[in-house]
């Protein structure tokens, strides 16, 4: 019994001993542990503080180099305007949707600094370009006395059957009786007008990129009328006219009143060498849409969002139906017989706005604009009336995509001067009114109003010449 009372007593002891061995033990591993968190904390700070300054050094250098060289916003939708999932919308479409990327009016009154190389004028408010003035723009010859004749008929409808149809597969170039492409002069030498809508649809184009042939033929689907060409030889002259080949052959006409520069569309088709027949229309009823390789002349239904057909083009080349499309903007705007102040077509469908700016061009206050077709991948430039009267309305447009491989094409020589060793302007104004600015060594000049907005013009083209394949 004693000696298992002994070793129980041993055994409490060792037991004893063993929990202080235990405690000490981990006393020290919570020092341990307590240290090592401590140098954690410290290394960890000390990384934040060396990253927050980091970031401060890299934020003033960043602002150092924007004030040195300012850098434009991102395009705010990233390859939106090379994508190939998008598809332009089908006719008849909506009315635009407002461009909210519109340049805001600018101080006008100020003085412009040109180019170099130009002497500084007084740079003029878009307000001051007004619609033409009676005897401005066209010059018609003095119309003869009228012989006598009977009454004429009247201008509505005689027939009630609608026009005919046209086929068609798409001209390679519009032709007119009256203009040579390879002539400069703008002269109709059949009844002496000289006006620039002769020079614009007899230019040589420097590119004619083919549109994928969508979309109904070519046809009128105004109503007959009767004395057509009687009445318009009373008081209008012609300016040009488009013809479509085709069976029954299609040929869309323009003419012009001197006194107010109204311009009125006539439709002629021909089914057989006995039977033309006609229609006509102010041009100012009409609103013009694309659809694919067509455009379409409509008027307004009885309902305030209808629109009926009046006539269907089909374009071969986008090139050809953009001169179409501003020609008819223009002429429609510069129609002081019934001003048009909101101008609700002046997008063409299926291109994409990419870049938009303030020029000085000639002195006046222009809007210029970089269009992407979407599906022949043409880029132009387009400027256009800032505001006043003929806000929206073209003044010029140019094709640039034959230029992208070119070296040196682009040259920013100034903050706001850009210089284009090649550029194929396409006026839709008299030249009596618009002298593109150039230098003497034969330079187009771009003088923007802002240094933000050279530098943009700069940005989009360059990334548009990457991305621009190779013809």
């Amino acid at each position: 019994m004693q000696f298992c009372a002994s070793a129980n007593a041993l055994a409490n002891i060792n037991n004893s001993h063993s929990e202080k061995i235990d405690v000490a033990s981990m006393a020290r591993m919570r020092q341990a542990i307590s240290d090592l968190r401590a140098i954690q904390d410290q290394r960890y700070n000390d990384s934040i503080a060396n990253q927050q300054r980091q970031q401060q050094q890299q934020q003033q250098q960043q602002q150092r180099r924007q004030q040195q060289h300012p850098v434009p916003p991102a395009p705010q939708m990233p390859g939106a305007y090379f994508s190939a999932a998008e598809q332009p919308p089908a006719p008849p479409p909506p009315l635009p949707v407002p461009d909210t990327r519109r340049p805001r009016t600018p101080d006008l009154r100020r003085r412009s600094k040109n180019a170099r190389g130009f002497p500084e004028m007084e740079q003029r408010g878009s307000w001051e370009r007004q619609r033409p003035s009676s005897g401005a723009g066209a010059e018609p010859p003095p119309p003869p006395p009228p012989p006598p004749a009977p009454p004429q008929p009247p201008m509505s409808p005689s027939f009630s059957e609608e026009s005919p149809i046209s086929s068609y597969t798409g001209p390679d170039s519009p032709a007119t009786r009256t203009v040579s492409s390879s002539s400069s002069s703008s002269l109709n030498e059949e009844n002496g007008v000289r006006h620039w809508s002769i020079r614009a649809f007899g230019m040589q184009l420097n590119s004619s990129t083919s549109l994928i042939q969508t979309g109904d033929i070519t046809k009128c689907f105004g109503p007959i009328m009767s004395g057509v060409k009687e009445h318009l030889a009373q008081e209008y002259y012609s300016l040009f006219h488009l013809e479509f080949p085709g069976k029954p052959q299609l040929t869309m006409l323009f003419y012009q009143r001197a006194e107010d520069h109204r311009t009125r569309i006539v439709c002629r088709v021909r089914s057989s060498k006995r039977r033309t027949v006609y229609s006509t229309i102010p041009i100012t009823s009409l609103q013009i849409y694309r659809s694919g390789s067509c455009l379409q002349l409509c008027q307004k239904g009885p309902d305030p969002d209808e629109m009926i057909a009046w006539a269907n083009l089909q374009f071969s080349s986008i090139e050809k139906m953009v001169v179409f499309f501003c020609t008819f903007l223009a002429l429609r705007g510069q129609d002081s017989s019934k001003p048009i102040s909101n101008i609700p077509d002046y997008h063409l469908c299926g291109e994409f706005e990419v870049f938009a700016g303030k020029i000085v061009d000639d002195n006046f206050a222009h809007a210029l604009r970089v269009f992407r077709d979407h599906e022949t991948k043409a880029v132009r430039l387009q400027a256009t009336v800032l505001d006043g009267d003929l806000k929206r309305v073209p003044v010029w447009t140019a094709f640039v995509h034959p230029y992208f491989r070119k070296k040196s094409w682009l040259r920013r020589t100034g903050p706001k001067t850009v210089y284009l060793s090649e550029l194929q302007r396409i006026t839709f104004i008299d030249s009596e009114e618009y002298i593109p600015p150039r230098t003497r060594d034969g330079k187009h000049v771009l003088t923007f109003t802002t240094d933000g907005d050279a530098t943009g013009f700069v940005y989009y083209m360059e990334d548009l010449i990457r991305h621009t394949p190779v013809r």
